[in-house]
């Protein structure tokens, strides 16, 4: 590992330290040990049992952003693959997951269009999630929903812009600069797919995250939870703290002020950092050893 990318681990782990031990001081760990002594287990498992929709849902949309960059990949080949990077994805920053899936996929050859596809699922993914923040913030702040219309259509506009008439040339140069020949089929299949699988797997999150909340004993609604954690998930994407972790927190804390005690919506977040990103981090482990140690054993025996 580099050493730039090293401390950078060790800085955003501070960074989520700082923060956790503020909103635990502000809540009060008395409070929040209260709510957790109140949990009934059983009613987590659904939210649980999502996650194994993640998995399915991301292995379309990295198979369509493959397809766009030329490559033809099988949802059997996309999904194990995908399996085995999510756990290292998860607990590890600077997207290091994403690295295992470019040596574990990237075939001879075609490592430079495997990474390719990975900043293609990167672009439609923040985008589909900037779109639904920014939705959620016009909902949110209904007094403010002129400027932030007028930021959505010029975003909109400047894009399509950019895209009608330099996107395409810009595409093509950074395709010929990383040696990746794009699909010669029909784009159309492959975006609709990657911005179906990706408003999918959004909208999981959020229905995970209304299903804590329902565990917790706390009044929700799915439209209201909508509205929010768009805005939440947008914070924990910030590179500056580990998996999220307190940047996310404070944006629930604060998106919630008023109206729940705090020390559920802590309460609330730390489950659902648990469940979305811990659980598969720690359990997933096994499964990435046993595809890595495959894969490396596959390319000595063709070597």
């Amino acid at each position: 590992m580099r050493p730039g990318r090293f401390l950078y681990g060790i800085l955003a782990v501070a960074v989520s330290a700082g923060l956790m031990s503020l909103w635990l001081h502000q809540v009060g760990m008395d409070r929040l040990r209260t709510v957790f002594l109140q949990v009934n287990l059983p009613a987590f498992l659904p939210v649980v049992a999502a996650n194994l929709l993640l998995p399915i849902l991301a292995a379309w949309r990295w198979g369509a952003a493959l397809e766009i960059c030329g490559i033809q990949a099988s949802f059997k080949e996309t999904f194990k693959v995908f399996l085995a990077a999510w756990p290292v994805a998860s607990v590890t920053p600077g997207k290091i997951g994403d690295l295992v899936r470019v040596w574990a996929l990237g075939k001879e050859g075609k490592k430079m269009a495997v990474l390719a596809s990975l900043i293609v699922e990167r672009i439609f993914d923040l985008g589909v999630l900037a779109g639904l923040a920014l939705l959620g913030a016009m909902g949110l702040f209904p007094e403010r929903r002129i400027w932030i219309l007028s930021l959505l259509a010029a975003g909109v506009l400047s894009g399509w812009l950019f895209f009608r008439f330099q996107g395409g040339k810009l595409v093509r140069r950074i395709f010929q600069k990383m040696k990746v020949a794009p699909t010669k089929g029909g784009l159309a299949r492959p975006l609709a797919l990657l911005l179906a699988s990706s408003g999918s797997i959004w909208m999981l999150s959020v229905a995970q995250w209304d299903g804590v909340l329902w565990a917790l004993g706390i009044p929700s609604n799915l439209l209201d939870s909508l509205l929010k954690v768009p805005l939440a998930l947008m914070a924990g994407m910030i590179p500056l703290a580990w998996m999220g972790i307190g940047t996310r927190d404070g944006t629930f804390l604060g998106l919630y002020a008023g109206q729940v005690p705090p020390e559920k919506i802590l309460a609330a977040s730390l489950v659902f950092t648990a469940i979305r990103y811990l659980a598969p981090g720690v359990l997933g482990w096994p499964w990435t050893f046993w595809v890595l140690r495959g894969t490396s054993t596959g390319k000595k025996r063709r070597k």
